[in-house]
C-alpha cells in the first residue's frame, strides 16, 4: 500500500549553480567599475575668504520678561501698542530685523503671538534670543 517506488523519487534539492553564475558576474562587474568610479578629480576650488560681516543698524530690538510682558527699550508695551510700533518699523523702506530675547520662563503662548503679530504686519527677518 504504501510501497516506495526509488525510481519515481525525485531529489528535492536547491540548484545553486545558476545563483553561483550571477554572483561571479556580479563580482567581475564591481571589480571592473570599482576602479572607475574610484578616480579622483583634481580641481582647482576656489577658496573663502574672510569677509567682515556688515553692522547691522537696523535692528529693532524686544525683551520678554518671565510674565509674557514685551519691553523695548526700557519702557513696557501693551500689544496694541507693540502692533503699532511693528507696523511703523514694517512700512518703513528698510525691514528690521526684529530680535526677541525671551525669558525661558516665559509662557509660550506670548512668545507665539509676539511671533505672529510680527508675521501679520510684514517682519520676516526675526531673531530669537535666549538666556
Amino acid at each position: 500500500m504504501f510501497a516506495s517506488d526509488s525510481d519515481s523519487s525525485e531529489f528535492a534539492g536547491i540548484n545553486v549553480t545558476p545563483l553561483v553564475d550571477v554572483m561571479l558576474v556580479l563580482l567581475i562587474l564591481f571589480m571592473i567599475s570599482a576602479p572607475l568610479v574610484m578616480q579622483r578629480l583634481d580641481l582647482p576650488l576656489p577658496q573663502a575668504t574672510p569677509q567682515p560681516s556688515p553692522e547691522v543698524t537696523n535692528k529693532l530690538e524686544l525683551r520678554m520678561d518671565a510674565a509674557g510682558v514685551v519691553w523695548m527699550g526700557g519702557r513696557e508695551l501693551s500689544r496694541a501698542a507693540l502692533r503699532g510700533v511693528l507696523t511703523l518699523e514694517a512700512g518703513r523702506g528698510d525691514t528690521p530685523i526684529l530680535s526677541i530675547d525671551a525669558s525661558p520662563e516665559a509662557p509660550y503662548q506670548a512668545v507665539a503671538e509676539v511671533l505672529s503679530l510680527a508675521q501679520n504686519v510684514g517682519l520676516d527677518k526675526l531673531e530669537l534670543l535666549g538666556r
